[in-house]
């Protein structure tokens, strides 16, 4: 369910900035119901994991992919991108 949201808004950009513009985020802090496999923070590496092996295994949206490689993909998602973000405007 995590990465056919994320390949739905990159599709819906259609092109490969919508790549630098996505980012994972929590809600732990207030969320009801959490993903049972990903219950807290700490669980942010083995979904990170989890997502790129996934994509890689079933060339998951592959023509989504831009030219990049799924590793590239998944470190912006999980971290390039918000921290790009906050270099940018803090």
């Amino acid at each position: 369910l995590v990465a056919s949201n994320i390949f739905k808004a990159v599709a819906s950009v259609g092109k490969a900035s919508a790549w630098d513009i996505l980012a994972i985020g929590t809600d732990y802090d207030g969320l009801i119901t959490h993903m049972d496999d990903y219950p807290d923070a700490a669980s942010l590496p083995q979904l990170r994991h989890d997502l790129q092996d996934f994509i890689e295994r079933k060339r998951y949206g592959e023509s989504l992919w831009f030219g990049m490689e799924p590793a590239e993909l998944i470190t912006k998602i999980m971290s390039g991108n918000a921290l790009g973000f906050l270099s940018r405007n803090f």
